[in-house]
């Protein structure tokens, strides 16, 4: 586990790589799978700020609104074109139109006209199969257009601006379901002339917020961008099971709003801060088990050599917990626990189900506390019997002021550490 430093030399980027693509190619490398959410508007310090006031991307956030998307900085990219006929158009092979609606080729441009509002005007199933929550960006030419139409996702509903003059247009939008359309529909009658139209998937880890009463909201002090969370805000990344690094570019530290690299570790969502001490007094299970007791007799707990407690059960539902939950103020708290071996399916963390693990790795529960004792258990989801060698465990408070650290799965060279730390001067504004 290796933490970027603020002192080690750097090194000029490849003339063919931008520092954003080495920076995700070295974060893939050593296992790091960091993920970076800029707040902001355009591009601050080379790096697109990706920041939407809707969860489907549709709208592009703005000074003193909220925050519903914000993409992923550092692994966004196009994938490939899944448009099969998008221009020039020699026929109208995959479009699709209302029967009462004219499809046409003419110099290379697809024609469409309605005499009356049509909600599929006309559109393409590029995205049916497509896997579900994932972003898209769509991009389409208009050479001419009579009345207004807007480009649209259907099977989700997510429609874009009005469009009312010729113009490249952009539009960003989120597949929830499995199959979807695109395309374009009118609210009276109307004609468009298109000679391109493009459907690309943002690839990446992006940070979401559907509830307009729990997103964060972007604010701008001296030029200086940041988002302001209050208790119940919270932007939330979906990440693979295992260690992940999400790094929020955020702070307000002892009152100056700055713009620092941020992270918090081990994270299955994104919020607006990082971690505080640990609350654990024997979670390394050094040279015992204290803290930990059995439910009853059936249950029963082990410090090995090593530093590793094997916790088991003799007979259902008997289980272990910590014997003086910790008591602690409401917040959110992230808990951490790397499980060696495991057999039988058990819920390990806080609450009345805490985290389900079946197998062996880093965990992590995020739990919304609501003050007071914070009861762990380490128990079996259903009847039957369990094992489960645990050798670390740790409650700390997501707080919103405080340094966090990127881990590596294997120890990054001194010259990739220092592009890496380029790249956090960067994001810090150094």
């Amino acid at each position: 586990m290796r933490r970027l430093g603020r002192n080690l030399r750097q090194r000029q980027p490849s003339a063919r790589l931008t520092l954003d693509q080495r920076i995700a190619a070295l974060f893939r490398r050593y296992g790091a799978g960091a993920h970076v959410y800029l707040p902001g508007i355009g591009v601050i310090n080379g790096i697109t700020a990706a920041n939407y006031l809707d969860s489907a991307g549709t709208t592009a956030a703005t000074v003193d609104n909220p925050v519903g998307l914000v993409l992923d900085a550092a692994n966004s990219q196009l994938g490939s074109e899944l448009v099969t006929n998008g221009g020039p158009f020699n026929n109208t092979a995959g479009w699709i139109t209302a029967s009462e609606t004219p499809l046409s080729v003419s110099d290379g441009n697809l024609l469409v006209s309605s005499a009356t509002a049509q909600d599929t005007l006309v559109y393409g199933s590029w995205l049916s199969g497509s896997p579900q929550n994932k972003y898209f960006e769509v991009k389409v030419i208009i050479t001419s257009i009579t009345g207004r139409v807007r480009l649209k996702m259907y099977g989700v509903n997510i429609t874009g601006s009005w469009i009312t003059s010729p113009g490249t247009y952009t539009f960003r939008c989120y597949q929830s379901v499995v199959n979807s359309s695109i395309g374009f529909n009118s609210d009276a009658a109307a004609s468009i002339s298109i000679s391109s139209f493009s459907v690309k998937q943002i690839t990446g880890k992006h940070a979401i917020q559907a509830t307009t009463a729990s997103k964060p909201i972007l604010r701008n002090t001296g030029g200086k961008y940041s988002w302001q969370f209050d208790a119940t805000d919270l932007l939330t990344a979906t990440f693979p099971v295992g260690y992940e690094a999400a790094t929020i570019i955020d702070a307000t530290v002892n009152g100056q709003v700055t713009r620092q690299s941020k992270n918090i570790v081990g994270a299955h969502g994104l919020f607006g801060g990082v971690l505080a001490t640990d609350y654990m007094t024997n979670g390394n299970f050094d040279a015992n088990t204290a803290g930990w007791n059995p439910s009853n007799a059936n249950a029963s707990l082990t410090w090995q050599a090593g530093g590793t407690a094997l916790f088991a059960n003799t007979a259902d539902w008997a289980y272990v917990r910590l014997a003086a939950p910790p008591v602690l103020a409401a917040g959110l708290y992230l808990i951490e626990f790397a499980v060696t071996a495991v057999s039988g399916a058990i819920h390990i963390g806080a609450g009345s189900s805490g985290n389900s693990v079946s197998s062996a790795g880093n965990k992590q529960q995020l739990y919304n506390h609501t003050g007071g004792a914070m009861e762990i258990q380490i128990r079996p989801i259903a009847v039957g019997l369990f094992t489960a060698e645990v050798d670390s465990f740790s409650i700390r408070q997501v707080l919103p002021n405080s340094y966090g650290r990127i881990v590596f799965k294997t120890a990054p060279s001194a010259a990739d550490l220092a592009v890496m730390q380029r790249f956090a001067n960067r994001l810090a504004g150094l």
